[in-house]
């Protein structure tokens, strides 16, 4: 039996100051990957080009179930495939189109606004209308909390970390390909860095730096709940 094909986001871009999402087909809203941009991998056919001011508004009050924020290495992507695995429960893993726009351009109110249609936009296509939609941001996102926040006022959110010195062991040990396209302006005070610095650092001092940062982020977070790596899988049931 042929499952009908739904659409989703794939892409943001930002043209003139205003962002424009591509849309394309999956093939069905099964979601068997450990990442959300492997899922996009089995999106088939041409994008479909959807402007801003043509995304509609979320109904007034709605939300996403709960979010997750994170450090890295710390048990983050198997709660969210745990949540993921309850019925009624669509959770999706780092969708990186919200870091695109997040990081580019506009206002902040502006943002939120689009943060919201944009999520609005997975929601229907993935069908979670009636079902609870959970997202785990990618674990720079935590210096956005506050604007995502206040884009979905009142969704629980938690921040998931773990021992910093198991977590950088893990990261020297295999460390993430991305860690130094990190922009400058997540490291802050006390210590920022430029593009220079980044390029140039050894690498455990950098991926330090990285996990330092996103703790002092979550330090100054507005409303989240701890959760520790050591409660796993438990506290995920609780």
């Amino acid at each position: 039996m042929t499952r009908a094909r739904i659409e989703v986001p794939t892409e943001l871009v930002w043209l003139n100051g205003r962002p424009v999402v591509a849309l394309r087909e999956l093939d069905d809203s099964d979601i068997r990957e450990p990442f959300w941009y492997h899922t996009l991998k089995r999106t088939v056919g041409r994008p479909r080009l959807l402007p801003r001011d043509r995304a509609a508004d979320p109904p007034a009050g709605w939300r996403p179930a709960g979010s997750i924020f994170h450090m890295q290495r710390c048990g983050s992507t198997l709660a969210c495939r745990l949540l993921g695995a309850i019925p009624g429960v669509v959770a999706l893993s780092e969708p990186m189109i919200f870091q695109s726009l997040l990081t580019g351009g506009g206002t902040p109110e502006a943002r939120r606004r689009w943060l919201r249609r944009l999520m609005c936009l997975h929601a229907s296509g993935l069908g979670a209308g009636g079902s609870a939609l959970v997202i785990k941001w990618s674990s720079i996102l935590i210096a956005f909390e506050r604007e995502i926040a206040a884009a979905f006022p009142g969704m629980p959110a938690v921040f998931m970390y773990r021992d910093p010195l198991e977590v950088l062991v893990s990261s020297v040990d295999g460390p993430p390909g991305n860690a130094r396209l990190v922009s400058p302006d997540f490291f802050g005070q006390p210590t920022p860095l430029n593009a220079a610095d980044i390029a140039g650092m050894p690498f455990d001092e950098l991926c330090a730096r990285i996990h330092a940062a996103c703790l002092d982020h979550a330090r100054h977070a507005t409303s989240l709940r701890l959760l520790d790596y050591a409660a796993l899988p438990d506290a995920v049931w609780n």
